[in-house]
């Protein structure tokens, strides 16, 4: 679950020790599926123990960390055991409903993306046969009244 790097750290460093806890704390708040609110609390607590356990012990390494406290995978377990299932329940149905939200909204794009495509497709149906057909009208203007609104700009 960890990488070899930090199974294999000096536990002297203090540096290397204090990266030790912020990964275990990240790999933990990964783990954890709930609210922000109870997240955040229940990370803050965590991490209290952990420097407590630090403090005690200042070349405590990961693998300190997960013999002392478990894996984040059983943290989040024991957790989520532990709280309110209607909150817990309630974090899920908001999580739920942004993911309907952006479905809703990716199906409404494409189908303005579609009816778009098929305006397109049924004002342009001459053009897509390769060739183009005009139409010419009389108009009430005659050969004179051209002549007289033409005017030469220069020759080349």
């Amino acid at each position: 679950m960890f990488s070899s790097s930090v199974r294999n750290m000096d536990p002297a460093s203090p540096n290397e020790t204090e990266a030790a806890v912020k990964r275990y704390m990240q790999a933990v708040k990964q783990e954890l599926h709930c609210s922000k609110a109870q997240k955040a609390l229940f990370l803050r607590q965590m991490e209290d123990s952990i420097f407590t356990y630090i403090s005690e012990n200042p070349t405590a390494s990961m693998a300190d960390l997960t013999k002392e406290f478990g894996t984040p995978a059983d943290i989040a377990k024991s957790f989520l055991e532990e709280a309110d299932p209607a909150v817990i329940g309630k974090s899920l149905r908001h999580g739920r409903k942004i993911f309907w939200a952006v479905l809703a909204v990716a199906a409404l794009l494409a189908a303005i993306f579609a009816f778009i495509y098929l305006i397109d497709f049924m004002e342009n149906q001459s053009y897509r046969r390769g060739h183009y057909v005009e139409t010419v009208d009389e108009t009430s203007l005659s050969t004179s009244d051209l002549e007289k609104e033409t005017t030469i700009i220069g020759v080349y």
